[in-house]
């Protein structure tokens, strides 16, 4: 939960002064059953409710292994890679963790567990910090402190200031909790192919490999390797391998590190 800012807070303490000279205010925190506190209202940029891009990496997914013997068939690929952009995002919430009743005379908020309540501000009270969040669509506000419990008072709105309630209500069960939860989301993309090598047979005594190169273009580019039969030790465009076994159906073979 945000604090003020010194420079915020002696602002609401010269703003509190001004409060309690006004006629309207004075008739308010004398002759009726509120009290009235100046709220430090939140922007976008004081609490964090909307989802934000946290960061993104790039995985790429090798189908093969390194030193260890495999097999390909005519046309299938003997090694393929491709990348996954993972992107990770977040978003603070505010949430009850379970359900209540908070009532006065005339007056009922029902809170469900899981639900969530957008934070309106925060007020300074006997040197405390609270935010206010609404607690029904009538108007009614309540006040949580740091540690989630909720102030047994149902209060509202005047103008722009807070009118804190010199009535207590009763909340049941007493263990309300509405906290600020983070909450964290994976985005994985669909794999983009980056290369693959396929075997293409062999032929008077040669054995053949394409090489598709995906990096500029989804159809990929695609260069054309010819080994004589007997090679043994490979290069594929950087990619290092030993022939073990070249036969009509298929190729065996071992990655290199």
């Amino acid at each position: 939960m945000k604090k003020i800012f010194i420079s915020t807070l002696a602002l609401a303490v010269g703003a509190c002064g001004l409060f309690e000279r006004d006629s309207s205010n004075y008739w308010l925190n004398h002759m009726h059953n509120y009290s009235t506190y100046p709220v430090y209202y939140y922007t976008d940029s004081d609490f964090d409710v909307k989802e934000k891009l946290v960061d993104s990496d790039e995985l790429v997914a090798q189908t093969y292994e390194r030193n260890v013997v495999v097999s390909a068939k005519v046309g299938q690929p003997m090694v393929e890679s491709k990348t996954v952009d993972v992107k990770r995002y977040k978003k603070y919430k505010i949430v009850a963790q379970n359900d209540a009743v908070i009532s006065n005379i005339g007056e009922e908020v029902k809170i469900k567990k899981g639900q969530e309540f957008m934070p309106i501000g925060e007020v300074k009270i006997d040197g405390k910090y609270y935010i206010l969040i609404e607690g029904d669509n009538n108007g009614s506000i309540l006040l949580v402190d740091e540690d989630g419990n909720v102030m047994n008072k149902i209060n509202a709105m005047y103008g722009k200031q807070l009118l804190l309630s010199k009535t207590y209500s009763t909340i049941y069960p007493e263990n309300l909790k509405i906290i600020q939860k983070k909450e964290t989301r994976t985005d994985m993309s669909k794999p983009k192919a980056n290369f693959k090598i396929i075997y293409d047979g062999y032929n008077n005594g040669m054995f053949e490999m394409t090489y598709v190169n995906y990096s500029n273009s989804e159809e990929g580019e695609k260069d054309k390797y010819i080994y004589k039969m007997g090679d043994e030790l490979i290069d594929v465009n950087g990619v290092k391998m030993r022939i073990t076994g070249v036969f009509p159906d298929r190729i065996e073979y071992m990655l290199l590190d």
